[in-house]
């Protein structure tokens, strides 16, 4: 068919024809992603994996840059790509792989500050301001908390500071307003993670941390409520007898003590940068 497509589109080296066939593709990927990607489907995961990484290869070339900055702000919401990750039908692998593709996609609009595509692309997730708590919360859910894939939930946890550090800097074309309504949905997170015995808890901090110091810091205001509020729990929690009998008898390790004990020095390592 490449003598119609010619027809149609124009010579297969030109500019034109380069960028309609990545828009046609960046289309189509978006699509299972964001719509096929069901219990009911048959549709192999591994095949959103696979789009995926052809987005994320080619975010560095020119045509491809163009074809997503014309599919994202002319027909369709990257929200709903980065969002896509929450599915409860797909695993913490696929939250990796997206979380890559975002991480570069702020990378390179840091290396090539005067490329309005790429600051077009990274502006485009204000629209996250307009998404509910709920929504954000359970995205964040499937990336953060443990699942039987625990290394891909570390890694995740991993990219999501990476992506966290990248949109607070200054140059990231990303509103302030960002960084704001990502940590109230965090913040309600983090008595989840202490009671399931402060798993994760150490990874969001960092991340909590990094999002309220965006622009005028003001987050930090929050945030060290919500950390006192967090000390009181773990107190409470060293305040246990069987605790205590295991904290007299030297046992520092595992699920009983450990956790929560790392928690309560670590929390105030905040508490004290003020």
């Amino acid at each position: 068919c490449s003598l119609t497509l010619e027809r149609v589109i124009g010579p297969t080296d030109s500019t034109e024809f380069n960028v309609k066939t990545y828009y046609y593709m960046i289309a189509i990927s978006h699509e299972l992603c964001t719509k096929h990607a069901r219990k009911e489907s048959c549709l192999d995961e591994s095949i959103l994996h696979e789009c995926l990484k052809t987005m994320e290869s080619n975010l560095d070339k020119s045509a491809a840059k163009k074809a997503l900055e014309k599919f994202y702000t002319e027909d369709s919401d990257l929200v709903d790509l980065l969002l896509s990750s929450s599915n409860e039908n797909l695993s913490a692998e696929y939250g990796t792989r997206l979380l890559k593709f975002f991480n570069k996609l702020f990378q390179l609009a840091e290396k090539n500050s005067n490329d309005k595509s790429y600051e077009t692309l990274c502006s485009s997730l204000g629209k996250l301001t307009t998404v509910s708590a709920d929504k954000l919360q359970t995205w964040l859910a499937r990336i953060i908390k443990d699942t039987e894939q625990g290394g891909k939930v570390q890694e995740n946890r991993l990219l999501l500071q990476g992506l966290t550090s990248y949109i607070v800097k200054e140059n990231s074309h990303v509103n302030e307003d960002i960084s704001a309504t990502l940590l109230k949905a965090i913040l309600p997170m983090g008595s989840q993670l202490l009671d399931s015995v402060g798993t994760g808890f150490s990874e969001l901090m960092v991340v909590m941390a990094t999002l309220a110091g965006a622009g005028s810091g003001s987050g930090h205001l929050e945030l060290f409520k919500a950390a006192t509020d967090w000390l009181e729990e773990c107190k409470k929690y060293l305040g246990h007898k069987d605790v205590v009998e295991k904290i007299e008898a030297n046992v520092t390790e595992g699920k009983v003590c450990g956790k929560r004990g790392q928690l309560f020095m670590y929390i105030p390592a905040y508490h004290c940068s003020f």
